[in-house]
């Protein structure tokens, strides 16, 4: 993989790592000013929201990890999280909860939310994922935003929900063995996907803090 995909191909690797269809509908709420924090990654799809549209998953423990440009950080299972300096992405979030290896039973759950300072930028990241993980026979173009939906029945189960646009990429995962059921269906991931675009729709943009440092191309 190239370093400016790592980040989200991480995201995946560590759902299946260790390794009931759920879901209802919501409302957004009101404009808010990106933080360029873990608050942002709260705001777009809160986990609290997550396990109330899918009380199974609030039964296992929640990974999480929040990082920007050049940072590195270990995660309670011992894996690292982390974005090169050459990145697009100005910062990256990855939370899920996975189940451990039962006899080969397993299933996963997550979600990936990136955040690019410019349009090119992630068009570089959306382009990468999209050839890499397989998504170009599903993307559709709604209004200012990109998604894709690619889904797999062997030699696992499989569904992943893509939506890119507003200088976010946010990636929805599931992973699952042939004799274990999905946390949530088709229908209630994409409803997820679209909780997620109308929160980042009602965002407003902010100039990340000093903190995150710029892009630097090697």
């Amino acid at each position: 993989m190239k370093k400016l995909l790592a980040i989200f191909v991480l995201i995946a690797a560590l759902l299946i790592a260790g390794v009931g269809a759920c879901g209802k509908s919501t409302t957004t709420d009101g404009a808010y000013k990106l933080t360029h924090s873990a608050a942002d990654v709260e705001h777009i799809l809160g986990w609290d929201f997550i396990i109330s549209q899918c009380p199974d998953i609030g039964e296992y423990e929640k990974v999480e990890g929040f990082v920007h440009r050049g940072q590195t950080m270990q995660l309670t299972t011992g894996e690292t999280f982390s974005i090169d300096e050459d990145s697009p992405a100005a910062w990256s979030s990855t939370r899920f909860v996975r189940t451990e290896w039962e006899g080969g039973r397993f299933r996963s759950f997550g979600v990936g939310i990136g955040f690019c300072e410019t349009a090119e930028d992630l068009d570089e990241l959306v382009d990468e994922l999209l050839q890499e993980q397989g998504f170009w026979e599903s993307v559709q173009t709604e209004g200012d935003f990109m998604t894709a939906v690619h889904e797999t029945e062997t030699p696992m189960q499989t569904i992943q929900l893509f939506l890119a646009g507003k200088h976010f990429l946010v990636l929805i995962q599931e992973f699952a063995s042939s004799d274990e059921s999905l946390f949530f269906d088709k229908n209630a991931l994409t409803e997820l996907r679209s909780i997620a675009q109308g929160k980042i729709s009602m965002s407003e943009l902010t100039p990340l803090p000093p903190e995150i440092p710029g892009r630097r191309l090697k």
